[in-house]
């Protein structure tokens, strides 16, 4: 692994040096990253390098990379084009659109193995170095990467953003569901450097600020059947356990309020109450794992919890607000307040899918190897994503079979898919992109999610293949 991890360090300094030579020629830089976290924590890294060294540069934040959407950046044969947390899948989109173009791909998805070399085409993936880009590190744990040949003296606070793209990515996999591999080597470097703090907690939404009922009621990871977006239950709840929800002064209370007992009561009685709805044992005791605290964000700024900072971006990519969280990235204060009134109309439009889906659960359709369900145009292409990864622990869905979701998107159709943690043997990026591309589609991802856009009426022939392709995975191996 440390020579896989010296191999993929030495190619980021490469990409470095290309970018400076770039950059010292004058050359003007079209950035486009994906719409999530992930790809906004890359974008406002590379908003940081470019904008150190005055460099002409234009970002834009999108949901899917296309040609058009290509084209539409382009200005003239001489600009470098970079590409953040996507591009591994679509080299020959990227050729096709630019053809002339320097491009520079720093991405973390599935690579796409048929592409044939070309000069002016740079790529920075670990998949390319046997390190796994779905838990191992982040397109913004690569951009911080070369952030710092780039930037030495001035990069390592953007170890923070390198940490809430992992999170917003949900790399979060090791043990009490913290960060490993290269992620956790920028973690001990933020620690060292009395950047962040990490500690084990209860995994509550915006706990350090929030009042402890609006914790409840917004926890969506893991997601709380019959608490997640209810206020009033998350009151009854707490009250029913013995904890009053507002201190003796009617103000309301923080998780960081109650004392040791409390605390271990409302554990104790939360993972209960997840058991008896259902829930595995292991899931509901996910409740409790490492939270990271960012030490230099005051006491009730929505930043100083990773985990509520990586939502924050999250919610203005999805609603479509992408240049919103690069400013929330670099610390604008206006923009701050925004996209925490953005992030109240996100959760309500989350919620209310989550409820639809709950009250139709006859639009699961289950065949041998899948579990699928058409959002058509009631849930936003945008948000099907988040739906069906806040949901896939719950009752709704097995948890042996691979969860598949579509949207109405633009004359298309969108796909997302997710393989619960049960499942062992499958990836999920790599059938997708078959699949897609067997119906006229495009797709690809990590081995646990991944995402697809497909011609609309090709979604049974879409699961069809996909079946096949799972079942060939799999061998003699049953879910």
């Amino acid at each position: 692994m440390n020579s896989n991890r010296s191999l993929l360090l030495k190619k980021a300094d490469q990409v470095a040096k290309v970018i400076k030579d770039f950059m010292n020629e004058g050359k003007n830089f079209k950035v486009l990253a994906h719409h999530d976290a992930d790809g906004i924590s890359s974008a406002s890294i590379f908003v940081s390098i470019l904008a150190h060294f005055k460099t002409k540069f234009h970002v834009r934040v999108i949901m899917q990379l296309n040609e058009k959407n290509i084209l539409n950046m382009l200005s003239s044969k001489s600009d470098v084009l970079i590409f953040l947390d996507f591009g591994s899948g679509y080299k020959d989109v990227i050729k096709n659109a630019a053809p002339e173009n320097d491009i520079i791909i720093i991405d973390h998805h599935e690579v796409l193995k048929s592409f044939k070399g070309d000069e002016k085409l740079i790529e920075l993936n670990p998949h390319l170095f046997n390190i796994n880009g779905s838990y191992e590190i982040s397109s913004a744990g690569l951009a911080f990467l070369i952030a710092e040949k780039v930037i030495p003296e001035g990069s390592l606070n953007l170890s923070l953003l390198a940490i809430v793209g992992a999170i917003g990515d949900r790399q979060d996999r090791g043990e009490m569901r913290s960060l490993t591999g290269v992620n956790s080597v920028i973690v001990q470097k933020a620690e060292d450097a009395g950047l962040i703090k990490c500690k084990l907690s209860l995994r509550l939404f915006g706990a350090e600020i929030r009042p402890l009922i609006k914790s409840l009621e917004y926890t969506t990871d893991p997601f709380i059947p019959g608490l997640s977006g209810d206020e009033g239950a998350c009151y009854k709840f707490l009250r029913s356990i013995g904890i009053e929800p507002k201190k003796p002064d009617g103000k309301w209370k923080t998780l960081n309020d109650l004392n040791d007992i409390e605390k271990s009561n409302l554990t104790s009685n939360l993972i209960k109450y997840m058991i008896n709805k259902g829930m595995e044992p292991k899931e509901a005791e996910s409740i409790i794992g490492y939270t990271y605290i960012a030490n230099n964000e005051p006491p009730f700024s929505p930043l100083r919890d990773i985990r509520e900072f990586s939502s924050l971006l999250n919610a203005c990519g999805r609603m479509g607000k992408g240049g919103l969280g690069i400013a929330v990235c670099i610390k604008h204060d206006k923009a701050i307040e925004e996209a925490n009134q953005l992030v109240v109309e996100y959760r309500r439009k989350i919620s209310s899918y989550i409820a639809w889906l709950f009250e139709n659960p006859e639009r699961i359709r289950k065949s041998r190897y899948i579990q699928s369900f058409h959002g058509g145009s009631f849930i936003e292409d945008s948000m099907i994503g988040t739906v069906i990864s806040v949901t896939m622990n719950s009752c709704l869905f097995s948890q042996n079979k691979i969860i598949i979701a579509f949207a109405n998107s633009d004359g298309q159709i969108k796909v997302s898919a997710r393989s619960p943690p049960q499942i062992i043997g499958v990836n999920i990026g790599s059938a997708l992109q078959e699949a897609a591309e067997k119906v006229g589609g495009k797709g690809g991802g990590h081995d646990v999610a991944a995402g697809a856009f497909i011609p609309i009426g090709a979604e049974e022939r879409f699961l069809q293949i996909l079946d096949g392709l799972i079942e060939k995975q799999l061998g003699s191996k049953k879910l």
